[in-house]
C-alpha cells in the first residue's frame, strides 16, 4: 500500500493524525512549546503515497487467504513511516498496551513486525532511526490526551502533567532539521 500514489485521490494530509487534536494543548503548553511541537510536525516529509492512518494488527484481516485492511477512514496521503505509528504505540506505549500479552511479546511482534514490512532490506541504523521518528512522533501524538486528563480529570493531573512534562523534554532533544535527517535516511526502504 505503501508504493501507491495518492496523487488524484483526494486524500488529506496524513501528518492530521497528529495535528487534529491541536486545542487540547493550548491550556497546557506555552506559546514556544506549541511552536515547537509544530515545527517538527512541519518537518514530516509529504511523499505523495498512500497511508492506511490506523495500520495496526487489530486493521488487518484474512479473507480467502489474502490480507485485507479494514478502517479506512483515517486514509490519507503523505509518509510511509506514519503507517508504523500506531502498531509502534500498541507495542510501546503503557496507554495501548491493553492486551493479553506481554511487553516481551509485543516487543517480539514489532520486531517481527519490521523485518516483514521492510522485506529483509532493514538495517539496524535504519531500524534505530525509524524507531528515534516513531518516538518522537508517539510523544507528539500522546500530548493531546495527557492535556485532556489534565484538565478534566483533577485526582489524575498531577501526573498528567508530569507526562506532558517528560514528553516535551523528549521532544525538545530533536531539532527540525534532526527530524527531517532521520526521515532522509529511511527514504532508501521506500
Amino acid at each position: 500500500m505503501n508504493g501507491i500514489a495518492a496523487d488524484d485521490m483526494g486524500l488529506g494530509p496524513a501528518t492530521v493524525i497528529l495535528t487534529r487534536r491541536r486545542s487540547r494543548l493550548l491550556p497546557h503548553l506555552t506559546d514556544s512549546e506549541l511552536a515547537m511541537v509544530d515545527d517538527l510536525i512541519a518537518a514530516i516529509p509529504d511523499k505523495g503515497l498512500m497511508v492506511h492512518g490506523d495500520y495496526h494488527i487489530e486493521n488487518v484481516m484474512v479473507q480467502k487467504g489474502d490480507l485485507v485492511l479494514i478502517d479506512v477512514g483515517g486514509m490519507s496521503c503523505g509518509h510511509p513511516v506514519l503507517d508504523l505509528l500506531c502498531l509502534y504505540m500498541k507495542t510501546t506505549e503503557p496507554r495501548y498496551l491493553e492486551t493479553r500479552l506481554s511487553m516481551d511479546d509485543c516487543k517480539k511482534i514489532w520486531e517481527i513486525y519490521l523485518d516483514e514490512y521492510f522485506a529483509g532490506k532493514l538495517t539496524a541504523d535504519h531500524r534505530s532511526d525509524i524507531e528515534k521518528i516513531l518516538s518522537v512522533l508517539a510523544d507528539i501524538f500522546m500530548l493531546p490526551a495527557h492535556c485532556t486528563v489534565a484538565s478534566t480529570q483533577p485526582e489524575k493531573a498531577k501526573e498528567a502533567k508530569e507526562c506532558i512534562k517528560n514528553r516535551l523534554g523528549r521532544i525538545s532533544a530533536v531539532s527540525p532539521e534532526q527530524l527531517k535527517d532521520l526521515f532522509r535516511s529511511v527514504d532508501v526502504l521506500y
